[in-house]
């Protein structure tokens, strides 16, 4: 299973055209709240997973390109009647434009759509998976995202889709993983 952004071979042309003169200078997380709204011992396993992106508007000064991108995850019951945990970050890129550099609105909004979000996705994946094996939650591995030739038109590049064959889930530790784990903690304190 994985994200999917999709863009058609123009978007990915003026995305292009900027990435060429762009490099990555710094990623940062500025905002964040993480909920965790269910004990552990209290939830019926497995829980199902929702993630979303958005990219807001980019702001260029100078030769420096910021943009701030929105991550939400959402674990729910099988029966999707509780919220277990909820986690919502804005983690901001900003990138370092090539002297004399001038990108279109075009290629900054084609851009900020697929490229940005690629690029903040692993730091996003981490986060999730840090805070909730925080929380006392099996960690939970967060799908990759691909970006892909766009196919048939959408109504939107914003709302990512869950592709796959099964949603993704939050499976409970089985006393085997476990008890495996303390093994190999005794055998390197040897």
């Amino acid at each position: 299973m994985a994200i999917h952004i999709e863009q058609d071979k123009n978007q990915a042309q003026l995305a292009f055209s900027l990435q060429s003169r762009a490099d990555i200078d710094t990623i940062r997380l500025t905002e964040s709240r993480v909920a965790c709204k269910v004990a552990p011992g209290n939830v019926k396993f497995p829980l199902l997973i929702a993630l979303r992106h958005q990219a807001e508007d980019a702001v260029v000064s100078g030769r420096r390109l910021m943009i701030p991108i929105k991550f939400w995850f959402k674990a729910v019951t099988e029966d999707e009647e509780a919220e277990v945990v909820i986690i919502t970050c804005r983690l901001e890129v900003a990138y370092e434009l090539a002297e004399g550099y001038e990108p279109t609105p075009e290629q900054i909004d084609a851009f900020r759509q697929g490229n940005a979000i690629f690029n903040c996705w692993s730091y996003f994946r981490e986060y999730v998976q840090n805070s909730v094996a925080r929380m006392n939650y099996p960690p939970v591995a967060i799908p990759f995202l691909r970006m892909i030739p766009k196919a048939i038109p959408t109504t939107s590049t914003d709302t990512p889709k869950v592709m796959g064959s099964a949603p993704a889930q939050i499976k409970q530790p089985t006393e085997q993983r476990i008890h495996r784990g303390r093994k190999r903690r005794q055998r390197k304190e040897i």
